[in-house]
Parts: structure tokens; C-alpha cells; sequence
């Protein structure tokens, strides 16, 4: 290997032994004693618990239970086809423990079933009786045997999906829509076929990853009381079905990925608990139920922020995990146990998050390693939520519960979520722990829409779904997608891609020179990732405020910090005001990402840009390019689409500005404002030209706005035409030659005045943003010109 190789490739092992490292003396314990236990598993120099003979399973029920007596006599005598038959028996005439749904309550369930879902479903189970499947955009039909290992072009979440079994549910769900017993038979085969070409072995693709371990159970507890409840099981099946569950069982307790401590090792614990508690008959199941449970609520407590967002800031998986907590904790409660005080209000604000990210069209923004479907993503958590709780807060107006949601809840919760009144909690909101900021102008499906991402790369002790995305945004209106993230593509079709789809130039934030804001070491982690700092937030009815900054373009030898503010004028726009301080000539790049398939006109002499229902306006300062380019957008997991991207290019010496105004236009009723630079024109008390302030006007036939944006520290008097203030942000709406404003928007200011005569006093006294570490202050709307009189 030659230095010119070996240098790179000595300097990212340093970097990842320094990472590891920095996860602390408990982390590195962990972590190599479970790979030391893997490997002697593997060299046969420690136990496989899993590693028994058919027989040998009827020593890991408990049989001693006064039920099973039928049971044990049969297996003590070596009659196993008449201890399977006696088994059958007791499973299907148990009262408890209670699953999700039973005989008992098919009618009422079926009955919120509409025909169109049920026909869905049947089609999707006919869809898996020709042995073809369907995922991340790639259809296969297996003529032959299925190959469970199977990797279309290399996909290995394919092959994933195809080993999770989901569709097991959708065959008894079939099941009991049709009453056709081939769904139960197919299931019979795929199972029995499953379980004899895929025995145990950490070595076996099908196996070697937990987390698929616990897939696989929840998805075969479901199987289970599916068809053992439309007595659709014969004995050999249902025996199968049970040692199937009883391998994944001790193989989950045995291989927790408890040096994975991120999504992995919270649903890990999950399912191990659910499966202990379904199953009592199990010898392991107490130790299940107890072990799973305790890591569950652990790692709920660590992973959760005290705002309600998964400490791995990935919307996708923020969503999956509460719809994961969502089932134990219907479990718990249709068992009459109780859960955790803790672990409900973890839940509840997670739901509250969810509220509040979930765009007008009931998507979720695609930050970070986010897609718009996932099969593994099995319930809606706020709506369910809602219905389990009792809060109206998170029920969304005219929301209806999916078929999956309607199963888990049962009948008599979905006729109370049915008749639960909705409630609107304010439409904008800050989760400061999470680092997200959401603006909305109200709650409907045709409202606007604006989130950014303002916190750190993803979850410290587990960074691999992060992107290098510090400050990027997403905007929805009108009923549609404006801008959109990239999303996440996928982990296993190639680094270059898998990076291509984490790097800063994918994502609707600012580029310095090239360079990704944190420098991405390999497919998962990352070097010196940015600190994000929300500086600033409020809302109120009219306007919202916030103000952050990331200091990733820290390690270029001239220093840059990108600072990014946004106020939203409601319902009209969002001016988003990037500054890139430091020092030195560098290259910045602000990305505005289209979404896929639209329209995009570019007025090459105003850099205005219109798509899709949105206007991006810059304010062109000397020097500033404006192109289009293409970009990749992936909406789900495994598929990508070309779209178009807005690019603002500057070469300049720091500090540097961009001015963009994003406008929902309406092509037939809204007319795009034009916005001129008022920069040159803002004084200080003696006259002078003031630094580091920004001033500009947003105009229309049906109104004149000017915002001026002081970027330094404190209250700094200065003054605009016949305007005084020493607010950090002012905001005007006047009409026509009338200089007296009648909207006006002051933060962290005193005072206005017009002629030199107080239009506004205020006070640093009343409440605004609460955010650790900063105090509060004021913000202030009014009708001005009744406090004039």
C-alpha cells in the first residue's frame, strides 16, 4: 500500500478510534463484550441456547400449569402428535392473557372495516398467494421456492423486508375478511419453508442482525392470533408456529444489541417484552417480560428528549418508535397492567412532536434518514394515541383510523375515538431539546407549512441515521409539497450514494466551499459534526420568529459560522435571512430542493424563481448567480427521482448575506411580491451607515412591508427613513403613502417611532420565548394605530 493510500486510510481509523472512544469507558465495555460473546458463540466455546432437538421444546413449556396436565401426558409418553393436538386445544380456548382482538369481538371490529380496505387487503393477499412481493419499488414473483435471501440489485432492505414477514399479518387478515382458507394454508407453507431453510445461526443472513429477530416477532404475534382465533391452524402448524417463536425468543435474549443503544435496542427490548407477555406457557417468559420491559423504559428515559423527540432526530423513526409503544401500551392495558407514569408522559410528548412535524398532507419531512413509507411502520401513533388517551388534542380534523390502527385498538376505542371531539393546540411551536421548529398559519390540509432542522447530527451515542444538515427546512402550502428534503434513499446500494443523500448539498440549507458541514467519515459516521445553537424563537398569531446557528465550517482555516434566521409573516411569507460570518473570500451556496416532476420557471433577470406553487425571491446583492440544477429526491426507501434545484452562488469575503423570500403563490389569485434592499438607508442617532443591519421592503398591489434585521448583540438604536427602533427584528405593514403602520412586529426592542414620536414602548417584562439558558423577552403585534390614539 502506497503513502498516498495509506496516509487517508491510517487518518479514518484514528478518527473512528477517537469517536469510539469518546463514547466513554461504559460504551466500550459494552460493546466488546458483546462482540466477545458473539465470537465465542461463533468458535463453539460458548452455549447456543436455541440449539435443540425437536423434543427437546417440550421441556421449555411450563407444563406444569394445571391445564396443560392433557399436554404432559401426551409428551411424557412420546405421543407428539397427540401433545401437539392437546396444545392446539388449550391455545385457542385461553382467556388470557387478552391480545389486541378475539372471537368475540370479530363482528364490532369488522364492522368499522370499510369494503374498500378489506378489498385492499384481499388483493394484497392474493398478491402473496402467487408468491409475489412488493417492496421499496421492486416487484419479484418466485416461480420456484422463494430464495429468502434474495437481493434485488443489491438491495439488502429487500431481502429485509421480504424476512420480516408482514405480509403474515395481511393473510389472516384475508382471513377473516374472506373466510378462504388458502390464506391459511399459504401461510402454512411460507412458514414451514421459512423455518426449515433458514435454521438459527449468527452467521446466517436471516438471523445475523437482531433488530430482524424482533421484527419477526411481532409480525408472527400477530400471525398467530390471527389464525389460531379463525381456527384456521392445524396442530403441525401451530406447533411449528410456537417453536418458531420460542428460537426467536432465546435467540433476541441472547443477542440484544445492547452496544446499539438508538431504535435498535428500544424495539429489540420491545418485542422481547411483548412476546414474554403474550406467551406465559414459555418457561423464559417471566425473564422476557421482566428484561425487555426494564430496557424498554430505559432507553424510552435516554433516548426520548424532554421535549418528545427520539434522540436520533429522524422523523421516520421518531414515528415508528412511538407506533412501537403505542401497541405495549394497549397490551398493557387491555391486560389490566399498568404502565409506567414515566414512560406515559415520554409517550404523550412524542405524540405532541408528532402533532406538530406532520406536514398538512399527514406526511412527515424527510429529515434525516426519513421515508414517506415503511412497511416496519405498522400504526399511526397520533391517532391511536388520541383514542388510547382520550386527548382530542391529537385528533386530527375529519382523521380517520387506518386498518392496521383499527386491529391493534379494538371495536370499543375506535368508537370512542369516533366520537371524540378534535382540538387545535397552536399551530407553531419550538421543541428546543429535539432542535426542530415548526411554522404553521393554522391547521388545515390547504395551510402553510415550514419546519427546520435546528438541532445536533443525529443521537451522540449512535450518529448513523444523521445528515449533514444543520439548519435545512421543508415547506408544504396550498395542499402540497414546496420544498422538500431529500430523505434517505438507502443504507446498502453503494457509500457513494448513501452519502450522496446525507451531504449538506443535499438538503435546503447553505454549502461554504464545497464542503459538507460535517464531514461524513463513512456510510454511518461522522467527523467534528456542527453544533447547532437556537438562539431564538416566538410566535403568536400573526408573525413567528426564530433564530439559529451552526458552527460546522468552523474547521476551515477561515472560520464561518452560518447563522439563519426566518420569520414567517402570516399568511404570506417566510423571509429566511442566511448570514455567513467569519472572515477570508469564500464560495456559499444556498439550495432550494423542488420536489420531483414540476414545473419550474426562472426569471434570469430578477433571479425569481417560480414552482410548484411557490415563489423563491432573492434579494440579489453584487455578484450573485442564480441557477437551476438537478438533484435526487427519494420519497422512499430504495427509489430516487431527479428533481430540480434552486441555486444562489456567491463568491465573496465574509461576512456574506442571502435574502430569500418564499412565497405560496396561488397561479389565479396571488401575485409574488417584489422585494428591493433598503440596507444602504439604515442610520445610526449621528447619521452614519450602521453595520452588520439589513433592511429591505416586500412589496404588492395589497401591501408594503420593511424588515430590518439587526444582527449584533443588544439593543442598538438606529433608524430607516422616518422609522427609530433599537429592536433586534422590526417589522412594518403599511399602506399606500400612509407612513403609520397598521401591522407591527418588534423583538428583543423598547421602542418605535415615526418623526421622532413614540409609536410603541414596551418592556423586557412579559413572557416570549423560554428556552434553557436564555431569558425571556418581549414580542409585540398590534394594531398600531389604535395605541397611537
Amino acid at each position: 500500500m502506497s503513502n498516498r493510500t495509506l496516509l487517508p486510510r491510517l487518518k479514518y481509523l484514528a478518527r473512528r478510534a477517537q469517536l469510539f472512544l469518546s463514547k466513554g469507558p461504559g460504551y466500550a465495555w459494552v460493546f466488546l463484550h458483546w462482540q466477545a460473546n458473539r465470537w465465542a458463540r461463533q468458535a463453539g466455546l460458548r452455549r447456543r441456547p436455541w440449539l435443540i432437538d425437536e423434543s427437546g421444546f417440550w421441556a421449555q413449556l411450563d407444563l406444569d400449569r394445571p391445564l396443560l396436565s392433557e399436554v404432559t401426558a401426551a409428551a411424557q409418553s412420546g405421543d407428539e402428535a397427540s401433545a401437539a393436538r392437546a396444545l392446539l386445544d388449550y391455545f385457542r380456548y385461553r382467556q388470557q392473557p387478552r391480545f389486541f382482538f378475539d372471537k368475540s369481538t370479530r363482528a364490532a371490529l369488522l364492522a368499522h372495516i370499510d369494503s374498500e380496505r378489506r378489498a385492499a387487503t384481499l388483493a394484497a393477499a392474493d398478491q402473496v398467494v402467487q408468491r409475489t412481493f412488493h417492496f421499496r419499488g421492486q416487484s419479484v414473483t418466485f416461480e420456484g421456492p422463494i430464495d429468502w435471501t434474495h437481493r434485488p440489485h443489491g438491495n439488502t432492505d429487500w431481502m429485509w423486508d421480504l424476512n420480516r414477514h408482514l405480509y403474515f399479518i395481511t393473510l389472516g387478515q384475508a382471513l377473516w375478511y374472506s373466510g378462504d382458507a388458502r390464506y391459511a394454508q399459504v401461510f402454512s407453507d411460507l412458514l414451514t419453508d421459512w423455518l426449515t431453510r433458514n435454521p438459527p445461526d449468527e452467521r446466517q443472513p436471516n438471523w445475523t442482525d437482531p433488530f430482524e429477530v424482533a421484527c419477526r416477532i411481532n409480525a408472527w404475534l400477530w400471525a398467530y392470533h390471527l389464525f389460531s382465533s379463525a381456527e384456521a391452524l392445524d396442530a403441525a402448524t401451530h406447533l411449528n408456529l410456537l417453536r418458531g417463536l420460542w428460537l426467536h425468543g432465546v435467540y433476541l435474549d441472547t443477542c440484544l444489541e445492547l452496544h446499539v443503544p438508538n431504535n435498535h435496542l428500544l424495539l429489540e427490548a420491545k418485542a422481547l417484552a411483548l412476546l414474554g407477555l403474550c406467551l406465559p406457557e414459555f418457561r423464559a417468559a417471566q425473564r422476557w417480560q421482566t428484561r425487555g420491559r426494564r430496557i424498554l423504559e430505559q432507553e424510552v428515559k435516554r433516548q426520548v428528549c424532554s421535549d418528545g423527540v427520539h434522540a436520533e432526530r429522524v422523523p421516520h423513526y421518531h414515528r415508528l418508535i412511538a407506533g412501537e409503544l403505542l401497541e405495549w401500551l394497549v397490551l398493557l392495558d387491555n391486560n389490566d397492567r399498568a404502565a409506567p407514569q414515566q414512560l406515559v408522559d415520554r409517550f404523550v410528548r412524542m405524540l405532541e412532536f408528532e402533532r406538530h412535524i406532520t406536514r398538512p398532507d399527514g406526511r412527515i419531512p424527510l429529515f434525516g434518514d426519513s421515508a414517506h413509507d415503511d412497511p416496519h411502520v405498522r400504526f399511526n401513533p397520533m391517532l391511536g394515541g388520541a383514542a388510547l388517551l382520550g386527548r382530542g388534542d391529537f385528533k386530527l380534523p375529519q382523521a380517520a383510523l387506518d386498518e392496521m390502527t383499527l386491529w391493534l385498538l379494538g371495536p370499543e376505542r375506535a368508537r370512542r375515538f369516533n366520537d371524540l371531539p378534535a382540538r387545535l393546540p397552536l399551530p407553531s411551536r419550538s421543541f428546543p431539546a429535539g432542535g426542530y421548529v415548526v411554522m404553521r398559519n393554522n391547521w388545515e390540509t390547504s395551510g402553510l407549512y415550514l419546519a427546520l432542522d435546528c438541532g445536533p447530527f443525529g443521537y451522540q451515542l449512535a450518529t448513523g441515521h444523521g445528515h449533514a444538515d444543520a439548519l435545512s427546512i421543508e415547506v408544504h402550502g396550498h395542499g402540497r409539497p414546496l420544498l422538500v428534503d431529500s430523505g434517505v434513499y438507502s443504507f446498502h446500494l453503494g457509500t457513494h450514494w448513501r452519502n450522496t443523500f446525507r451531504s449538506t448539498r443535499a438538503h435546503n440549507t447553505v454549502v461554504v466551499d464545497g464542503q459538507d458541514q460535517s464531514v461524513l467519515l463513512d456510510s454511518g459516521r461522522a467527523w467534528r459534526p456542527a453544533q447547532v445553537t437556537l438562539n431564538d424563537w416566538a410566535t403568536d398569531p400573526h408573525f413567528d420568529f426564530v433564530d439559529a446557528a451552526h458552527d460546522g465550517y468552523h474547521r476551515l482555516p477561515e472560520r464561518i459560522t452560518h447563522r439563519r434566521r426566518i420569520f414567517f409573516v402570516k399568511p404570506d411569507y417566510w423571509l429566511v435571512a442566511d448570514r455567513l460570518a467569519g472572515s477570508g473570500a469564500h464560495d456559499f451556496e444556498a439550495l432550494f430542493h423542488l420536489p420531483p416532476d414540476v414545473h419550474v420557471d426562472l426569471d434570469r433577470k430578477t433571479g425569481s424563481v417560480q414552482a410548484s406553487g411557490l415563489a423563491i425571491i432573492p434579494l440579489r446583492s453584487p455578484g450573485m448567480r442564480v441557477s437551476l440544477t438537478e438533484g435526487w429526491v427519494s420519497l422512499r426507501s430504495g427509489e430516487k427521482q431527479q428533481s430540480s434545484v434552486v441555486v444562489h452562488t456567491l463568491r465573496a469575503v465574509a461576512p456574506a448575506m442571502f435574502h430569500t423570500l418564499l412565497c405560496p403563490v396561488m397561479p389565479t389569485t396571488t401575485e409574488a411580491p417584489r422585494v428591493s434592499d433598503l440596507t444602504s438607508d439604515v442610520r445610526n442617532q449621528l447619521g452614519n451607515p450602521v453595520a452588520q443591519v439589513t433592511a429591505l421592503s416586500v412589496d404588492t398591489t395589497r401591501y408594503h412591508d420593511i424588515v430590518v434585521l439587526d444582527w449584533r448583540s443588544g439593543l442598538n438604536p438606529k433608524r430607516l427613513g422616518p422609522y427609530e427602533t433599537d429592536a433586534t427584528l422590526l417589522y412594518l405593514r403599511c399602506q399606500a403613502d400612509d407612513p403609520t403602520p397598521s401591522r407591527i412586529a418588534l423583538r428583543h426592542g423598547t421602542y418605535l417611532a415615526l418623526d421622532g414620536k413614540p409609536l410603541v414602548k414596551t418592556s423586557q417584562l412579559s413572557a416570549g420565548l423560554e428556552l434553557p439558558g436564555h431569558a425571556k423577552h418581549t414580542e409585540y403585534t398590534t394594531q398600531a394605530k389604535s395605541h397611537a390614539r
